[in-house]
């Protein structure tokens, strides 16, 4: 289960929760108990949360990921913990992102869909078990697209409010609430 909360609010985002991994993005891996500013004046396609790192795609394409990294899940080419947010590529063609518990995929609009990370399981669909650590190409298919892969992820959208759990949405109403009166 994620235990920590990333999201956009008036075109800032504020994360808050456990950080042992950096992935807040604050840089540094201290726990936060109110939400706090990581970004500000940036237009969010999409935010996504593993279990302990996590990606933020811009509308311009830039893609950012932070966090745990030990089997690769941001797709940097290491595996090395990342507490800031770091640009992981900009492609304006990204469709949509998703982070599974230590696995993350990319699916373009073109219809390919970029998976990297842990796969000690074969969820990356690589028809193997090791684990990958730069975005590699499983397929090409315009039909894809991403629904909640599991119940750790919290998938975030413009488009696909739905997806937000019914407490999370509960959190959000009182956190933007909580920033209207103050």
């Amino acid at each position: 289960m994620t235990n920590y909360n990333i999201f956009s609010f008036d075109n800032s985002v504020y994360v808050f929760g456990h950080n042992k991994y950096g992935q807040l993005g604050l840089g540094h891996n201290n726990d936060i108990y109110k939400p706090t500013l990581l970004m500000q004046d940036s237009k969010i396609k999409s935010i996504c949360c593993g279990h302990k790192h996590s990606m933020i795609l811009k509308e311009n394409g830039e893609l950012f990921v932070f966090g745990d990294n030990d089997c690769g899940q941001l797709g940097l080419g290491h595996n090395n913990h990342i507490n800031k947010p770091t640009l992981l590529m900009q492609d304006p063609t990204i469709k949509s992102i998703c982070c599974g518990n230590s696995h993350s995929m990319i699916l373009k609009e073109n219809g390919e869909l970029f998976v990297f990370g842990y796969n000690y399981y074969g969820q990356l669909g690589l028809r193997h078990a090791n684990a990958i650590n730069k975005p590699t190409l499983l397929m090409t298919n315009k039909s894809i697209n991403f629904h909640q892969i599991q119940q750790t992820s919290i998938i975030w959208n413009h488009n696909n409010r739905a997806f937000y759990p019914k407490e999370f949405k509960e959190r959000i109403y009182t956190f933007t609430l909580y920033l209207k009166r103050n």
